[in-house]
């Protein structure tokens, strides 16, 4: 089959939002080629944005000479401005990028996908929305039950044939800062004393990683609290992770029988979903919220498919809840996005 055209991504300065959005072009990109592209606007002021809407209804609705339409890039955006054609896809996140992605398709039938609700312009003009549990969008043409994500059931499966599922491991996935979730050291301290606890109840073996967002001080403290102790098997320390080292993170998701994950991360607990073992999330406070992750968590408690727990909370039978009411995810978004995208 021949090639379609080129998939742009427009990428932020977050890693895990541009994770999300390469996996969702990959997912896609049969015929296409995947092209990552830098192009911010130059401003996000408010008061601008009278004007560049002016501008993208001026480019949408008249056939601008090139000239004219490259001098009016320039002046907006930021960085890559590529030319896209007929055929091709443009994929964002996050209003600011609703900008971008106007101004680069001007005329052009390029479909624009976009997740979550558009805030500056019409749902009309977009070809395709995407609707999750952290980012709902009312009458979306696509919706999935988690973000995107790189990491794939079929990777899961791609190590469970070179290595034993362990009933004696328990896996912790561990985030950092973010909206909702300031951890200090008594907040760090209660977590190690969490995962110890655990360990210790139920008898098991426990692999830890932490993430990009852990940083330094929650590293050393976990190094400190938990790098001896007789119940850890492994600690792998993401801010020492070695150039080219590979992220044993599959490989823990597939020896583990249980997985516990920070709440912090929309990204983490998809990741986390995605290997269809046991989940528990876990939250700093009762009232812990982030407008990403909370809801996902929440959606898929509702499901069965995880149970939502406070740090220091050990009171649930976590082995009565594996055997009793957990519930295996049966559809990667893989599947749900193709079986409802058309392109």
């Amino acid at each position: 089959m021949s090639n379609k055209g080129k998939i742009y991504v427009l990428l932020s300065k977050h890693q895990g939002s541009n994770n999300q959005l390469v996996a969702l072009a990959e997912c896609i990109g049969n015929n296409y080629s995947i092209n990552p592209i830098c192009c911010e606007l130059r401003s996000r002021k408010k008061v601008f944005y009278p004007f560049y809407k002016v501008f993208c209804k001026i480019l949408l609705t008249y056939k601008i000479p090139f000239i004219f339409r490259k001098i009016i890039n320039y002046c907006i955006l930021n960085g890559d401005r590529p030319v896209l054609q007929t055929g091709d896809l443009i994929i964002g996140k996050t209003p600011p990028f609703e900008v971008s992605m106007m101004l680069l398709v001007h005329k052009t039938e390029a479909q624009k996908i976009f997740i979550g609700e558009p805030k500056h312009f019409s749902k009309k003009l977009f070809e395709h929305l995407i609707s999750t549990p952290s980012t709902p969008v009312q009458r979306a043409s696509i919706t999935l039950s988690m973000m995107p994500t790189s990491m794939s059931y079929n990777d899961i499966l791609v190590f469970e044939k070179t290595v034993v599922v362990d009933k004696d491991h328990w896996f912790f996935l561990i985030g950092g800062e973010a909206n909702g979730f300031k951890y200090d050291d008594e907040d760090w301290g209660k977590l190690c004393d969490t995962i110890i606890a655990y360990a210790e109840k139920y008898n098991k073996k426990i692999l830890i990683s932490t993430s990009p967002r852990t940083g330094k001080i929650g590293e050393n403290i976990l190094r400190r609290r938990l790098e001896r102790h007789n119940r850890i098997d492994t600690l792998f320390l993401w801010g020492e992770k070695k150039v080219n080292e590979e992220s044993p993170l599959k490989k823990f998701m597939a020896i583990s029988e249980c997985i516990f994950v920070t709440e912090d991360s929309a990204g983490m607990i998809s990741d986390a979903l995605v290997a269809r073992r046991p989940l528990i999330s876990l939250r700093l406070q009762e009232d812990s919220y982030n407008s990403l992750s909370t809801p996902l968590t929440i959606y898929h408690a509702n499901q069965q498919h995880l149970l939502r727990m406070v740090v220091g909370n050990n009171d649930v039978d976590l082995h009565q809840w594996i055997q009793d009411c957990f519930v295996s995810l049966q559809q990667s978004w893989e599947e749900e996005l193709v079986s409802q995208l058309s392109v």
